[in-house]
């Protein structure tokens, strides 16, 4: 019922426990997992499913891991003193869409999901998805960053030593996440969704000044994907700034090489979806030659023509 009114089909759903005893008799948890669930950011951890786990197999349907969190909020460890050990949480929006945190807002659409709504006198100032981790090669990786760790820096080593370049980048369409980027400060945003989606549109461009006041950021220039048609594009084209296109599947790698402080020469295998190329046709599974800003193509996928062209 909750995933007809939601419009999600089949992608997993998120389960809070009541504390860290009921998790591990979910999962299979580690010491890093454990510390993970109990760290101030509170993420949603995913780890691995026990079989005797007591969540039905609709909750992540075709998953060996569970998504997984401890209470974080008052209000949690209120509802988890009267509830089952185990609830479902899930963000209050239909799947595509942006988080719903208006209380007019709410009723008008989420009256017909859910069979309460929680109201209260202080307003919510900004939304923010919950964040997701897995734990790997000892480290906790972010699958989504957000509540928890947004906005907490990334840590790079700046191009050029000495160089105090402010650059706004607004990346793709689709997961839409921007950054504000100073020396070897980079300010990441929350997952806002898919700039296709009118509220998701009106989220982004909204977020990215209210961001920048909170830290006096102001761009000196602008990066964005190399689509010309990307609504983040047009946007970035608006500001009356410098502006730098970046191909989008470069763009992957080069997040990687600027997050482990890599400058290569390397050699970089993107398998995610299609991104604009430089010799205008449309690009899929990537194989780049990448060193610092520089990259050339050294193979890809045959090509195939597409109704329309």
């Amino acid at each position: 019922r909750l995933r007809r009114g939601k419009l999600r089909d089949g992608k997993p759903l998120a389960v809070m426990v009541a504390d860290l005893a009921v998790a591990d008799r979910c999962c299979a948890l580690d010491d890093l997992e454990r510390a993970t669930l109990c760290s101030t950011a509170a993420p949603i951890v995913l780890a691995r499913r026990r079989p005797s786990a007591m969540v039905t197999g609709e909750v992540a349907p075709g998953c060996a891991d569970l998504g997984v969190m401890l209470p974080y909020t008052p209000l949690h460890h209120l509802l988890m003193q009267t509830a089952p050990p185990v609830l479902v949480m899930t963000s209050g929006n239909r799947s595509g869409s942006p988080l719903t945190y208006r209380d007019d807002d709410a009723a008008a659409e989420l009256g017909d999901i859910a069979d309460g709504i929680l109201l209260h006198d202080r307003e919510i100032f900004r939304p923010i998805d919950d964040s997701v981790v897995h734990c790997a090669a000892g480290g906790v990786r972010p699958v989504r960053r957000g509540r928890g760790y947004v906005p907490r820096p990334i840590v790079v080593t700046p191009p050029r030593r000495g160089d105090s370049t402010r650059v706004l980048a607004v990346g793709g369409e689709l997961k839409s996440t921007f950054c504000l980027l100073q020396g070897g400060s980079a300010l990441v945003s929350e997952h806002l969704g898919d700039l296709t989606n009118p509220d998701a549109y009106r989220h982004f461009v909204a977020s990215i000044p209210r961001l920048a006041a909170l830290y006096g950021f102001s761009p000196d220039v602008v990066a964005h994907d190399l689509h010309p048609a990307y609504e983040s594009t047009r946007y970035a084209e608006s500001l009356n700034l410098p502006a730098l296109a970046v191909q989008h599947h470069h763009a992957h790698i080069a997040s990687v090489m600027a997050e482990a402080d890599e400058p290569g020469p390397l050699i970089g295998l993107v398998c995610d979806g299609t991104g604009w190329g430089t010799d205008g046709t449309v690009w899929g599974c990537e194989l780049l030659r990448c060193e610092r800003g520089e990259f050339s193509r050294l193979g890809h996928m045959d090509r195939f023509p597409l109704v329309g062209g």
